[in-house]
């Protein structure tokens, strides 16, 4: 009998979405809390068949362990009379597979698989095995959002909820197909059939399909004795498939195997026969991923490596995964926007015809191999040295490609051993340069690997033949290597780099106490190790080691001659170029102590230094047409104007934040490929619109955050799994909310910080102990708890409150960020709890942070 037009509960049966093996999906409507849902209950032919039924509890059973965005949720397990139901959470898009064959941008299929790590990541936590990850089994919804579906056939590691495991047996229906598969494989797969219901992307009226089964033979049996498998043949792991116990790793492989069809578009083993194809998948004889990017392909080839122990996890999936989404804006990072002469191409090129011609002839004339390796690597030397900053300026960096390649077959052909030491030190520094250029491009992996060997060449060399050029050599080396672990999120091991670098220049100043340049080095590498310590949250280590480095700046910016007044700097050496550099120096290391204060609660300090900034900023701008450095000053304007307005001096903070934003639209209308400069411009645009709101001119202001939000949707457009961008929108649509409920619109106002709360929430989660996320989730819940409280909602706004209250336990105190501290200020005050946010207060005005909202919070509770 059917189930359309019947009630389970409070939930109507609306019309059938799908089924599988051994299940159906409806469409239902839950009446009591107005939200379609999806039904998914056993064929009648399974109700009472033991093992179904236990598999369908334990399916609930896991999915109600797992709050992930990344996977479907269970509302409810409804047991009725000779049947049971889950309520699952309505699936609205397409499979994965269906999704492949609109061809989406390549970014947009990265930002899927992160999302899919992080809710692998979030099972695995959980101690929860999928076994059957594959195309047909994660849903791509209308926002963009994936869903893990099917975890029917998945396991807990955990015994206790491993429910009915030892009692599973197959269906008598099925013992012909089974004893056929296990007399020639003893394979048994399990025939997926859908979680919750897809629904067709054209519009819900229509019926959607459940996945297509596998065209491998399949079994809706499913066994746990050691030696019998259950997935999707194509998909599994080695282990899987020789049917030995499973470990997260299994799922891992399967991801790899999802991700190279996903993005070579083509299934990772051949049309084969089932013997054939089980011992290859036995085997893990899958096809190389060819024809993508190279790091794309290289987390492809460890997921899918045999042993499971070196795949990487889930979690370190999703962070390579988020590198890859940052690649092209690293890209856009390191470009630079001068023209470049035809010269620079053409030396480029003659040079490389001349470097292969060299490298050959090291190869086929090793009697001639000195003269000819001294001529290749001075040329290398000179071509990733010299005309890397002009190709870099232009976005042409690809042209060095083949450089980098010559010059490591070149390498090859002329081993270290036979170097001299002069030799050896011209290789470290030819090896450096084209880690630089991989670094540049945002090859990460192969960036590292050229600077290791660089770096442990050069560290042999300072060792054996201690001198100021050889540290030198092994300063800037460690320098490479310690920014390239940076951008790899490895920040303890970036900042011991920067010590080894800091050290070996220490040593270079001591054998060198005359050397500019190397007095010029220990500054960089001070000021690069207060970097590393202020990413470790040593700030006052940081300010220690930016202040020294600053002091070196000001001495050699006493002895060196300031440039002409009459105009720009002339480059080609000189003391008025070596001024500028030294201004430029100490402009950023001004930058980065300003921050480090400002985060150490230091406002009045941190004004200081990048109001001095700004000082050296406008000078280089005036000496320079680069729109770099009209780039660099407009971003000291807009630190400065938060500043500014965190101090409570809006009207000043509105002029820099004006001056900023206009050079900011300037230049992304000179380069609109330049996604740094866009940026900047809609941040510009979102920072003008609340000093506005700060000054109460709210119809302005709610038009400067419209402007920047728009910027900001268009970016992440780009690049949706952009998590900055995401925070970023998220507290847009938090102030918009705010700029709003003081207009009186309240529907707005509930409707964007709904949208703040959701967006926050699902960040958190994939993230929990990224501070800031935290904080400003706790800022917007605090204000949908006023908003519930002004409503009636009490029951709403106490859970409101106790949830932002949660947030920021750990994160409020003396030593956090000022910011953080004015948060719970204003949560404690908006609940009247006066004494609690006393302290804070006082503490935030005795050093100089008083926002007008802050202010006028206080001013009504008395304080």
């Amino acid at each position: 009998m059917s189930l359309v037009g019947q009630h389970i509960g409070s939930i109507r049966i609306d019309r059938p979405l799908g089924e599988g093996g051994m299940g159906e999906v409806f469409l239902g409507f839950d009446e009591k809390l107005e939200r379609r849902v999806a039904v998914k209950t056993l064929h009648s032919r399974r109700r009472l068949d033991g093992e179904a039924k236990a598999r369908l509890l334990r399916e609930a059973r896991l999915l109600s362990k797992l709050g992930h965005p990344a996977i479907c949720q269970i509302y409810d397990l409804v047991e009725g009379d000779g049947a049971d139901y889950l309520i699952l959470e309505l699936v609205e898009g397409r499979t994965l597979r269906q999704f492949m064959r609109e061809k989406p941008d390549p970014t947009n299929l990265l930002d899927l698989c992160r999302q899919i790590a992080l809710g692998l990541a979030a099972a695995h936590h959980e101690k929860i095995i999928h076994r059957d990850l594959k195309t047909d089994n994660v849903m791509v919804t209308d926002s963009g959002r994936v869903k893990i579906l099917d975890f029917g056939v998945a396991r807990a590691v955990d015994p206790e909820l491993a429910f009915g495991a030892a009692r599973e047996v197959s269906h008598p229906e099925d013992e012909d197909e089974l004893a056929q598969i296990h007399a020639t494989a003893g394979l048994t797969e399990g025939r997926g059939y859908g979680q919750a219901a897809v629904l067709s992307a054209r519009g819900e009226g229509e019926r959607g399909e459940l996945p297509a089964p596998s065209t491998a033979p399949t079994s809706p049996a499913f066994h746990t004795r050691f030696g019998t498998i259950v997935g999707t043949l194509q998909c599994m792991s080695p282990e899987q498939a020789m049917g030995e116990n499973l470990t997260t790793a299994s799922d891992l492989f399967s991801f790899g195997i999802l991700m190279q069809e996903l993005f070579t578009g083509k299934p990772p083993y051949p049309e084969l026969p089932m013997i054939e194809l089980l011992r290859a998948v036995q085997l893990g004889q899958s096809a190389a991923p060819v024809g993508i990017d190279v790091d794309l392909a290289r987390l492809i080839e460890e997921l899918k490596r045999l042993e499971p122990a070196l795949r990487p996890t889930a979690n370190e999936a999703a962070s390579r995964l988020q590198l890859l989404l940052e690649k092209p804006a690293r890209l856009a990072r390191r470009r630079r926007w001068i023209a470049a002469g035809i010269s620079a191409v053409v030396s480029l090129l003659v040079g490389l015809v001349v470097v292969t011609y060299l490298a050959i002839e090291a190869r086929r004339a090793r009697r001639d191999s000195d003269r000819r390796q001294g001529q290749a690597e001075d040329l290398i030397g000179f071509m990733l040295e010299d005309l890397r900053p002009k190709l870099e300026k232009v976005g042409r960096l690809d042209l060095l490609d083949a450089v980098g390649d010559r010059a490591l077959e070149h390498f090859e052909a002329v081993p270290e051993s036979d170097l001299s030491p002069v030799e050896l030190a011209r290789r470290v520094e030819a090896l450096r340069q084209v880690a630089e250029v991989r670094f540049a491009q945002g090859a990460l992996e192969p960036a590292r690997q050229i600077a290791e060997r660089a770096h442990t060449l050069a560290e042999s060399l300072a060792r054996d033949l201690p001198s100021a050029e050889h540290e030198r050599i092994f300063a800037l080396t460690s320098t490479t290597l310690g920014s390239i672990w940076s951008d790899l999120d490895q920040p303890a091991k970036a900042y011991g780099m920067f010590e080894l670098a800091l050290a070996a220049a220490r040593r270079a100043r001591v054998l060198a106490p005359e050397d500019r340049a190397i007095e010029r080095l220990l500054a960089a590498t001070l000021s690069d190790t207060g970097v590393g310590l202020k990413a470790l949250g040593r700030m006052d280590e940081a300010i220690a080691r930016f202040t020294e480095s600053e002091q070196i700046l000001r001495h050699r910016l006493v002895e060196e001659p300031a440039p002409p007044a009459s105009g720009p700097a002339k480059s080609g050496g000189g003391a008025a170029a070596g001024s500028d550099l030294t201004v430029s120096e100490l402009a950023t290391t001004l930058a980065w102590l300003s921050s480090t204060l400002e985060e150490s609660g230091k406002i009045e300090p941190a004004t200081a230094a990048r109001r001095e900034n700004l000082l050296f900023l406008e000078r280089l701008a005036r000496s320079s047409d680069d729109p770099v450095a009209r780039n660099d000053l407009a971003t000291g304007r807009d630190f400065l104007a938060r500043l500014l307005l965190f101090q409570g001096q809006a009207a000043e903070a509105l002029t820099h934040q004006r001056q900023a934003l206009r050079t900011f639209v300037e230049l992304a209308a000179l380069d609109p490929s330049n996604s740094d400069w866009e940026r900047s411009a809609a941040v510009a645009h979102l920072n003008l619109g609340w000093i506005l709101a700060e000054l109460g001119e709210l119809p302005e202001a709610a038009k400067e955050l419209e402007i920047g939000s728009l910027g900001l949707e268009n970016l992440r457009r780009l690049n949706p799994g952009h998590r900055t961008w995401n925070r970023m929108l998220a507290v847009t649509q938090y102030r918009q909310a705010v700029v709003a409920l003081a207009a009186g619109d309240r529907a707005t106002a509930r409707r964007r910080l709904t949208t703040s709360v959701d967006s926050l929430s699902d960040l958190a989660r994939e993230a929990p102990d990224d501070a800031t996320v935290a904080v400003r989730l706790a800022e917007s819940l605090t204000t949908a708890a006023a908003m519930a409280a002004d409503d009636r909602q009490a029951v709403e706004a106490e859970a409101l409150r106790r949830r932002a209250e949660s947030l920021l336990a750990g994160r409020s105190g003396e030593s956090a960020n000022p910011n953080f501290q004015a948060v719970a200020a204003q949560l404690f005050l908006s609940w009247g709890r006066v004494e609690e946010a006393r302290p804070i207060v006082e503490r935030l005005r005795r050093i100089g942070y008083r926002t007008n909202r802050l202010d006028l919070a206080c001013r009504a509770a008395g304080i």
